[in-house]
């Protein structure tokens, strides 16, 4: 049906302003793409210094060893140079295209490392002036990895005015068009063609389609954001000294596919040699020291296959030799699928509003999960089972179709042939349909249920059964206390670090909040998987407590958190309002300072300063609308309300980008930050 001209320019102008909207944003991404280093990593082999791997350095310091680290051991060549049973040492070249301003600059290097400047192929002798204009760089860095490595290059007018050479003074010497760039303008383009024929379809439609396929546009922009957050250094942070278990998930996936057997690390070495049980190898991996064991069942295997096919699909030769530059593109895109789900959970318990995508906004932003949520581990496939499993149950529900509940039944089975704190959702399914009141369909979701998890036995059975049951005995000897629950409601961790309470709060919190006066039916959706799987992982894990325990319960949480943030954009309120500055935005902020500079009497009173005027306006729109919400005023009190929330919300994405880009310092300035007792008094 051909279109009115009204209509045609205004499908035009909507197209115009979606692709230019993506084309800006592109220009911001292009400002950081352009420039930096061209980096080239050696290591000394057979009385040779050899290249082992080259990368484009966008951030043109280095603050510490894990960037350096990162790029031997990602892309270390064992073909080559063999399996290295010692951490390599940092012997990198970086090059570059300097622009130096008018008036010419001294240059120098500050790092307590080795460091020699070549300037236009020739040593840079010190203090000597560089002359404007375009010259050839190279900086030689050798050193000995410890925290302690950093480089920067600094210039100044003199030697005593010295400081760091900004970003966009340098250019990559493989050009100015390195790969992120390239992949940058591609992508925007074919992103700015989608959205701009997206926002013309919008123009012209109305109702329930317009809705539709506005929805559709913001789970996408949803989407790019969460992958983006979880791709940005991933293959850098987390740190792979910091959780070995990736280690083990790694090579038990590797070998099964490989040639079917089970391996991997285990603390119980002792334990498998007093019984008999396996055979313990002691590999060395970077200055690793490991006890793997044969067979392995301390975890079940579905993860682990999928994240072994992806170091078969990177070409790796053994299971030592697939890089977490590739594992870990596995929970990356299963954290993908997750914020589907959530969209599609939310849709169906709030068919209209916001609530959906604000709930799997949550799930995208927040740096905690984001950083969690790229570590290879068990929960990372358990979650989106976990979720996709309440899916189909409300679909079943209103369609009373069998295949969604044996789909529901099978997801749920599935999740502890990942993990077996999973059987926790085959217990919240069958106490779900149970509720419906229907014998017949209760029995199908218990035998379709029970025979999926019986796989887990199969496979033990297959394998090793008397090792299976010995390690499932091992697994069930971990001390217990009466406090097993309370830390999963305000004790987060990335993997090891204490971060993200409020964070964690907040979802709680909201979650209840949003669940209040909601029917029974599907209060129960949230309720019943959450309160089981808390269960399951505080009995499971005893005294035990690491950051991916907790990440089956999030997509849950923040499906009913998007309720709350619903319900505070339909009708703003002080209530609300409070509880989403104080623990959502606040603690957001605590991430804008460096902690020893807050502990510092001599900045008290400007901080004070600044958090007084933040507060009043952050709560001056919700306590307006409080009181004069039903007067004549109440609409523009109202629309202030809703702009202070819409601002919070960017603050919490935009802060949530910055700790997620800069995590790489973020990790150790704010290790244990919710342990630090100057915060927590």
């Amino acid at each position: 049906m051909s279109l009115a001209p009204h209509e045609r320019n205004r499908a035009l102008l909507a197209a115009f302003a979606g692709a230019a909207l993506v084309l800006f944003g592109a220009s911001l991404g292009d400002a950081f793409a352009r420039h930096g280093w061209t980096a080239s990593w050696y290591v000394e082999h057979d009385g040779a210094r050899l290249e082992m791997a080259r990368s484009t350095e966008h951030r043109v310091v280095f603050p510490n060893e894990q960037r350096a680290l990162a790029r031997y051991i990602q892309r270390w060549d064992y073909a080559r140079f063999g399996m290295p049973s010692s951490l390599p040492q940092i012997d990198a070249t970086l090059r570059a295209r300097l622009h130096v301003p008018a008036g010419g600059r001294v240059l120098a290097v500050r790092s307590p490392d080795t460091t020699r400047i070549e300037v236009d192929g020739h040593a840079y002798a010190e203090g000597a002036r560089v002359p404007e204009g375009w010259h050839r760089v190279d900086v030689e860095w050798q050193a000995r990895v410890r925290p302690q490595n950093a480089l920067e290059l600094q210039w100044g007018t003199s030697p005593a005015t010295l400081e760091a050479v900004p970003r966009d003074a340098l250019v990559p010497l493989e050009g100015s068009w390195p790969p992120l760039r390239v992949w940058l303008w591609v992508l925007s383009a074919i992103a700015a063609l989608l959205v701009g024929g997206q926002c013309a379809r919008i123009a012209t439609s109305v109702g329930t389609v317009r809705a539709q396929r506005i929805g559709v546009l913001a789970t996408a922009g949803i989407l790019a954001l969460g992958v983006g957050f979880r791709l940005f250094d991933y293959d850098v942070m987390p740190d792979f000294r910091e959780n070995d278990d990736e280690r083990f998930a790694i090579w038990n996936g590797y070998s099964l596919l490989e040639d079917g057997t089970t391996r991997g690390l285990t603390l119980w070495w002792q334990d498998y040699l007093a019984a008999g049980q396996g055979e313990i190898e002691r590999p060395q991996y970077f200055e690793r020291n490991y006890h793997v064991v044969t067979p392995y069942f301390e975890h079940p295997p579905l993860l682990h296959v999928l994240v072994g096919a992806a170091g078969h699909l990177g070409g790796a030769r053994d299971h030592l030799e697939v890089p977490l530059a590739h594992a870990r593109l596995v929970p990356i895109l299963l954290s993908a699928i997750t914020i589907l789900l959530i969209v599609a959970l939310g849709r169906r318990l709030e068919p209209r509003g916001p609530a959906p995508w604000l709930g799997a906004l949550l799930w995208a932003a927040l740096p905690w999960i984001a950083m969690q949520t790229r570590v290879v581990k068990e929960e990372a496939l358990v979650t989106p089972l976990g979720i996709g499993m309440a899916l189909a149950f409300v679909i079943w529900r209103e369609r009373r179709q069998t295949k969604w509940l044996v789909l529901a039944a099978v997801l749920a089975g599935l999740a502890p042939l990942a993990k077996v704190t999973g059987i926790a959702f085959v217990l919240a399914l069958l106490i779900l349909v149970a509720s419906e009141g229907r014998p017949r369909d209760f029995g199908i979701t218990l035998l379709a249920s029970l025979l999926t998890t019986s796989l887990l036995f199969v496979f033990g059975a297959a394998v090793d059964w008397d090792a299976f049951l010995f390690t499932q005995r091992l697994q069930g000897g971990r001390p217990v206390h009466w406090n097993i629950f309370l830390r999963f409601f305000d004790s987060p961790l990335i993997n090891h670090s204490v971060i993200g309470r409020g964070w964690l709060l907040f979802l709680w919190l909201a979650t209840m909040a949003g669940l209040a006066k909601r029917g029974r039916r599907d209060v129960a959706v949230i309720a019943v998987p959450l309160i089981c799987y808390l269960a399951a992982i505080a009995l499971g894990s005893g005294t035990w407590t690491f950051g991916w325990y907790v990440t089956p319960l999030l997509p849950f949480l923040c499906v009913a958190a998007g309720r709350f943030l619903a319900d505070l954009w339909r009708a703003p309120d002080l209530w609300r309002g409070a509880l989403f500055v104080f623990v959502l935005v606040f603690y957001s902020l605590n991430f804008v300072l460096d902690p020893e500079m807050a502990k510092e009497a001599a900045n008290w009173t400007d901080i004070r300063r600044v958090i007084t005027a933040v507060l009043a306006l952050s709560l001056a729109p919700f306590a307006l609308v409080q009181a004069f919400g039903t007067s004549a005023i109440g609409p523009l009190v109202r629309s202030w309300a809703r702009s202070a929330m819409a601002l919070g919300l960017a603050v919490v994405v935009v802060l949530g980008g910055l700790f997620v880009v800069r995590y790489e310092t973020n990790a150790v300035t704010y290790r244990d930050f919710d342990r630090d007792r100057y915060f927590d008094r």
